[in-house]
Parts: structure tokens; sequence; C-alpha cells
């Protein structure tokens, strides 16, 4: 394990029993394995730390990691990426649910090594209620950040699984633009898109094909964490075009079609994260129409 990348990964979790040890076996399968594997586990009445436990006592490089108090989803996160990002190079966080194919650090860990100057990496990403339909499908032509200034690029949105969120990263200059990232756009609706958009806007993201990261639908984030009203909504859309408008220095576009296809793009792109308002505000004008 010490002859790998610098490498560690995190699991946060709370009351993860039902998936917790097929996602630390996917980490104990890894052709490279992490240098350190760290469970932040926040205070579970489940079996969640037995499980960890068993995994603790088998394998070395696992360690456990209570919280001292009940954490936020989000504090537990951060918690778990501050930690990474002190100790180790490359660093990645999988959630308790998920599960990576044995290759995913190897691969993506030596597409960062071979192109140091980015500093995320992704691979495909499967839905684990559907594994027969094969990796979720993407536009191979969005890992081009300068064709996002042709007017004739061929796609009118950024498009990509949510999922790149937990792709792997490289050194405190990629935690930082995520703390950026998180710190311009709060939401947790839409903020992980965001997240990655800004490795895509800079050309910092590698992709490693042929890597899975399985991925466990069920939290139902829609509900959860999305805008309910449509001003809210609207807000949330003009400040998500505004960020990534506001990095098009990245990307140098030249005279105003430029500028004009990617203002588009970033239109486009936005809307795909409050993409419910339009059907919201056609039911309350159908509602309106069928009262009067």
């Amino acid at each position: 394990m010490g002859d790998g990348p610098d490498i560690g990964y995190a699991v946060p979790v709370h009351n993860g029993a039902k998936y917790l040890e097929e996602a630390l076996s996917s980490l104990a399968a890894q052709t490279v394995q992490p240098r350190k594997v760290y469970i932040f586990e926040n205070h579970s009445t489940d079996a969640t730390v037995e499980i960890a436990r068993k995994f603790v006592e088998k394998y070395p490089h696992f360690e456990l990691r209570p919280a001292p108090t009940f954490l936020s989803a989000a504090e537990n996160f951060n918690r778990a990426y501050d930690c990474l990002v002190d100790r180790h190079e490359f660093f990645g966080l999988l959630a308790h649910d998920d599960v990576l194919s044995p290759n995913y650090i190897e691969a993506l860990t030596h597409r960062l090594t071979a192109n140091p100057k980015s500093l995320m990496a992704v691979g495909d990403v499967v839905n684990l209620a559907n594994p027969e339909a094969g990796p979720i499908w993407f536009d191979l032509r969005i890992l081009d950040a300068g064709s996002y200034v042709d007017p004739k690029r061929g796609y009118k949105r950024i498009e990509f699984p949510a999922s790149w969120y937990y792709g792997i990263y490289h050194g405190k200059a990629a935690r930082n633009l995520m703390v950026q990232s998180e710190a311009q756009f709060p939401s947790l609706w839409g903020g992980d898109r965001l997240q990655v958009l800004h490795f895509l806007l800079r050309g910092q993201l590698e992709y490693a094909p042929g890597t899975q990261f399985m991925w466990r639908p069920g939290s139902d984030s829609f509900r959860v964490f999305a805008e309910k009203r449509a001003i809210d909504m609207l807000r949330r859309r003009w400040e998500y075009h505004s960020i990534m408008w506001s990095q098009r220095h990245y990307l140098h576009p030249k005279g105003i079609w430029q500028k004009l296809a990617l203002w588009q793009l970033c239109f486009h792109t936005s809307a795909r994260d409050t993409y419910r308002l339009e059907p919201l505000l056609l039911g309350k004008y159908r509602k309106y129409h069928e009262i009067t």
C-alpha cells in the first residue's frame, strides 16, 4: 500500500448498515489500495459501528472516526474532506451505499498523475437500480472545454451524471475550488453539479473510461433540498447561470458570437437543475383557468 499513489478515501455514514459492508468491500478490493480509508461514523443507532469495526480489525489501513456530536450530512462530509486534504495528495469520498469497480482508484489516479494540471478525475456511472442498462450516457464532447464557446458545438447543455461529484480530487487546489463553489452556491440541490462544472470550465477534469462508480438512488434529494416556490427557483437559476458565466475568462470567448454561444450554454445548463420550474408554472396557469 505504500508503493502506490498517496490517496486517502473517506466514507461518511449515519445508519448505513444495510449497504455499508458492500461499499467498504469495494474499497478493500481495489487493485491499488488507498493509503487510508476513514469511516466517518455519525451517531448511528443500527449495526453501522459493528460493521465498520469488522473492517478496521481486518484491514490495518481502515480507520473508524466517530463524530463527537451528531452532525448534519453536509457537516460530516466536510469533516471528511478536511481530514483527507490535510493528509493525502489525492482524495475521494464514497457514500455508504455506493460501490466502486475494482480498477476505479488505479485508473483515476493514473489519469491525474499523467495530467498534473488536472484537479479532478471521474469515471462512468452505473445506476444500481438498473445495472443492465450500463453506464449513464453523456456526450463526450463536453470534456473539451474549448467547445463551450463554439456556436456549432452540437449540444445544448453540459450534461453529465451528478455522481461525478464522487470522483477523485488532486491536492489542496481542488479542495479550495470545492469550498469556493459551496460558498457561491450553498444549495444541496444542484450544488454538486455546479462544483463539477467549475473543474470542467477550467479544463481540469479527466475522464477514465472503463471504470464504474455504481450509484444507488433513493435519497429523493429534489423533495428534500430543492426550492419549492417558483420565485425561489428563478432566483436559484439566475444564481447558477451567473456563477457559470463568471468563469468565462477561463474560456477566452472572442467576439459576440462566441460570447453568445457561451451565454446560451450557461443558460440551458442552469435550467437543468431547476427543470421543474416550467411544469410548476404551467400547473399554476391551468389551475387558475380552471377556477376562473
